[in-house]
């Protein structure tokens, strides 16, 4: 099988760590895996570099130029994803993988209307929101996506037709024009939000986790590694680290810094991990280290074990690496009680859950911790529940049989060019193809457990297929006289065969005659009008 990885970055970053470790992980296990990039920063020769660094840094200076009309937006990411991807797509349809696995594709690396150019299967990992909003990556407790977006929050809009709008209603236009294009959510709060999007509600979602090696990311000897970054080896160490620390409020530094003032705990400091950017706006009491930024495993598995708590304070977090990678190197995590954390994090037993955003029980967790006699538990505990969940290991499996559960669902084509023969006087295919309640109508039979059958075998029959496979248990058509039997292979029967199927609901395939369908199924055939489905368009 032929895996395609596609990521902005090498290794900058949360996400192009995890698609990077994945990537390797696939090749351990004996896939054909190939990661593409914008440009890549090393000599991995399994990794292909898309542009020079000079044009994807060109390219990443030119996104911001799109939101020039939204001065007083947050300073949480807002992607637009206009700029032309005709590169990578050809790129893509010329290696002919079997999956193409997107990743986080911000900063131009995808633009929306290229999507459905694709012609492999897709699965997206949501590491944040970006997919399924109107172009933020986290909401900031908007919601406004389970709609259709506009007065955005992050960008400080109150007007309903906004930029956030214009990009909900693209990506909503290429998603349903796309051949195959599923969802993958690596905690299950983003999980959640993919099933309450009106962007993906109706396409395949999956849960798998992001994780870490564990055998890089392990317990090593404290004093050793204190001494290798010239921290105190006779002191209580509270650790915080993660990318521009410092520069982005849904980090929660401020929060922590806050807090940190109040803490009265001896023979304690503070590192700081990852941060170019010294303290000078706080008074803690506190002494303060720092660790520059590191970028290779080793160095990074290093870094935890200099520590004896690990704190993340992200106001909004779906899965974050560094919780993973701080409890399989055995350190108890302090956190909120937010998101995707409590998929990591089980309360008292591995860290501890802070109630959001109370400060007091900031430091109460902290204390805790630090103070708790059974710390050598907890520090096992962290150790063996990362181990069972988020090892790559036991991920790579997991997403592998996913790729193989993907490309045997047999797809209908849904690219606008592909219908522009199928559609005929009596109808108008593209209209029933972009209807909301054809979607929604599938989704509440799945939610169901509906058990059907299908009138009509053509086009849209199979489409309805490919969208509830479990679902669909025959097929009837006036065409074909095959008598129903249990043991037959046949799966396409005559209409007269509907007393001896059992069945919850019959869908109406064929449009244009739906009401002389429905008239000889009640009439002739006794089928009860509320088991009949037809969609409103």
């Amino acid at each position: 099988m032929k895996i395609l990885i596609v990521n902005t970055f090498e290794i900058e970053g949360g996400a192009a760590r995890a698609a990077n470790r994945l990537h390797h992980s696939l090749i351990e296990l004996g896939l054909d895996s190939t990661l593409i990039v914008q440009a890549k920063t090393t000599t991995d020769s399994t990794v292909i570099s898309l542009l020079t660094k000079q044009e994807a840094l060109n390219i990443r200076k030119s996104v911001y130029k799109e939101l020039i009309d939204y001065p007083n937006k947050s300073k949480t990411l807002f992607s637009v994803s206009n700029i032309d991807s005709t590169k990578l797509v050809n790129k893509i349809n010329s290696l002919n993988p079997d999956i193409v696995h997107f990743h986080w594709v911000a900063m131009g690396m995808i633009r929306i209307e290229d999507i459905p150019k694709i012609k492999s299967h897709i699965i997206w990992n949501c590491h944040d929101m970006m997919a399924l909003t109107g172009g933020c990556h986290y909401d900031e407790w908007c919601d406004r996506y389970k709609q259709s977006c506009g007065k955005c929050k992050v960008l400080n809009s109150h007007t309903e037709n906004d930029l956030s709008r214009d990009i909900f209603n693209r990506k909503s236009f290429a998603y349903k024009n796309t051949q195959s294009i599923n969802f993958v959510g690596t905690s299950k709060w983003i999980v959640e939000c993919l099933k309450q999007s009106a962007l993906t509600k109706n396409n395949s979602i999956f849960h798998i986790p992001s994780g870490a090696d564990g055998r890089i990311f392990k317990p090593l000897n404290k004093i050793e590694c204190r001494e290798m970054f010239k921290i105190p080896v006779d002191k209580k160490v509270i650790l915080f680290g993660a990318m521009n620390p410092l520069g982005d409020p849904r980090k929660g530094a401020k929060e922590l810094l806050e807090a940190l003032k109040l803490l009265k705990i001896e023979n304690t400091i503070f590192v700081i991990a990852g941060c170019h950017e010294q303290i000078n706006t706080y008074e803690l009491e506190l002494p303060i280290y720092y660790i520059p930024e590191v970028s290779d495993e080793v160095s990074l598995s290093l870094v935890y074990n200099t520590a004896d708590i690990m704190i993340v304070p992200s106001l909004q977090e779906n899965l974050a690496n560094t919780v993973v990678e701080s409890l399989l190197c055995g350190i108890p995590v302090v956190a909120f009680d937010v998101d995707g954390n409590k998929d990591m994090i089980t309360h008292k037993k591995n860290g501890y859950l802070v109630e959001p955003f109370k400060k007091g029980d900031l430091i109460l967790g902290i204390e805790w911790i630090l103070h708790n006699k059974l710390y050598d538990d907890l520090s096992l505990n962290a150790r063996t529940s990362a181990l069972a969940k988020f090892d790559l290991r036991v991920l790579a499996k997991q997403y592998y049989n996913l790729y193989k559960e993907v490309v045997k669902k047999k797809y209908m084509p849904q690219a606008l060019e592909s219908y522009s023969t199928l559609v005929q006087p009596s109808c108008n295919y593209l209209e029933y193809y972009n209807s909301p309640s054809f979607y929604e109508v599938l989704f509440n039979i799945k939610k169901d457990n509906f058990k059907c059958v299908i009138y009509g075998a053509g086009t849209v029959s199979q489409t309805v297929y490919a969208v509830i496979p479990n679902n669909i248990i025959a097929y009837v058509d006036l065409s074909n006289n095959e008598k129903y039997s249990s043991s037959s292979e046949e799966k396409i029967f005559h209409p007269s065969s509907l007393k001896d199927i059992s069945y919850d609901k019959i869908i109406i395939s064929v449009l244009g005659r739906e009401k002389a369908i429905v008239q000889y199924l009640v009439e002739k055939l006794n089928v009860s009008r509320h088991k009949i489905i037809i969609f409103d368009l």
